[in-house]
């Protein structure tokens, strides 16, 4: 408190506009007890919210100064208290802010949540420094910019990551998106709030795609568009790497060069595809799949395997197979899936709506971004052999480049 009084003698105190509240506070000052220090603090910070505007660099330092070492002195209810009445406040000394919102979670959680005062720098440090409870404050502020979402993405863990993709309100970089995205495997909760997002970009949903459940793989099938822009960034990257070949000698090479007979002479039909599954010559099956739609052998394989029907519908939707035979190979499919060998009615309704509602263009866009895409290569590879998924550019998790 001897700060203080050398610091703020009656004509200083005036000379920061307070000229009615000098010798009320130079008295508290004076009073070395609990709840003189209290008011005096309370008191100070309501003549700096009034005068904020008209002090100079100088004179707000100097204050700031004061009000931080009172602060820290007085009891954990008053700075809670008034944590609280400035977290609201448009004129507040930024130190005085800082300071009380790099206090216990209790104090700090009105200004980390509501203060304007606090800028991205300030934020940003504290994300980097502070409890997960602190981030978890930050990242529930109506508008968070993308170097704060950054650093609350790499230093937080799963909870404040959930929080952050949970607010519409963060700025989320592509660069984080897609450490999420690769993460979201391994965490169910993110799954839903990623695809809640305006911003997630098509072609990292459809990353998601093959480990999310079947209700969010619908979704992702109607609510997602593969743009011409996404699909050609694909095939750019598809250039610098090799796409799967297979031996024409093994036994899925040999069932593509029939396939591939059997197209040029237009044999390559419905019925064809229908009876390879009733005979069980599942490469075939899968190769004539793999013609029809113009992708390899391995994709329609993973299409035809992976758990639900939904990524085959569309691959029937865009081999151009009709409804009534997508019904059959359904059923016959689910007789060695499901566990009693039947698929329910509701089921199958269910599934032939969505390939109702799918259009021929976008089934084709989705499975050329599925064959074009590295990344997507790699991250089913990782999920077939158990291995973590790796976001691009092959970084540990979530930690950004800089």
């Amino acid at each position: 408190m001897s700060y203080l009084m050398r610091s703020s003698s009656p004509e200083r105190l005036m000379s920061l506009g307070v000229t009615h509240e000098a010798r009320r506070m130079l008295a508290l000052a004076a009073d070395r007890s609990v709840e003189s220090r209290a008011q005096l603090a309370k008191t100070m910070v309501c003549v700096s919210i009034e005068s904020a505007r008209t002090l100079s660099a100088g004179e707000q330092s100097m204050m700031s100064d004061i009000l931080c070492r009172l602060i820290a002195t007085v009891e954990h209810e008053i700075r809670h208290e008034l944590a609280r009445e400035l977290s609201k406040a448009p004129d507040v000394l930024p130190g005085v802010v800082n300071l009380l919102a790099n206090d216990e979670i209790e104090i700090a959680r009105p200004i980390l949540e509501h203060s304007g005062i606090l800028d991205d720098p300030m934020l940003v440090e504290i994300a980097q420094r502070r409890s997960d409870e602190h981030r978890l404050a930050i990242a529930a502020r109506a508008r968070i910019e993308e170097p704060v979402t950054d650093a609350l993405i790499e230093h937080g863990g799963d909870d404040v990551i959930a929080a952050v993709i949970s607010n519409h309100g963060a700025a989320i970089s592509r660069e984080a998106m897609e450490l999420v995205v690769a993460e979201s495997r391994r965490v169910d909760a993110w799954r839903r709030p990623l695809l809640d997002r305006a911003d997630l970009p098509p072609g990292l949903a459809y990353q998601m795609y093959w480990w999310v459940s079947a209700a969010l793989r619908r979704r992702i099938l109607t609510d997602f568009e593969i743009d011409e822009q996404t699909l050609d960034n694909a095939m750019a990257r598809a250039a610098r790497t090799a796409l799967p070949v297979v031996d024409e000698k093994s036994t899925e090479g040999k069932a593509l060069a029939l396939a591939r007979r059997m197209r040029q002479v237009g044999a390559l039909t419905d019925d064809f595809i229908l009876q390879a599954l009733r005979q069980q010559k599942i490469p075939l099956f899968v190769a004539a799949f793999a013609e029809r739609a113009g992708i390899s052998y391995e994709l329609a394989w993973r299409a035809i395997n992976h758990n639900g029907f939904e990524s085959l519908i569309i691959l029937a939707k865009a081999a151009g197979m009709v409804r009534n035979i997508v019904s059959y190979v359904v059923l016959i499919l689910a007789s060695a899936r499901v566990n009693d060998g039947v698929l329910k009615l509701n089921i199958l309704e269910r599934i032939l709506t969505t390939f109702d509602r799918l259009k021929l263009d976008h089934c084709k866009r989705v499975l050329a971004y599925w064959q074009q895409s590295p990344e997507l290569r790699e991250a089913i590879h990782r999920i077939e052999t158990g291995q973590r998924p790796v976001p691009v550019g092959g970084r540990s998790r979530l930690r950004l480049a800089r």
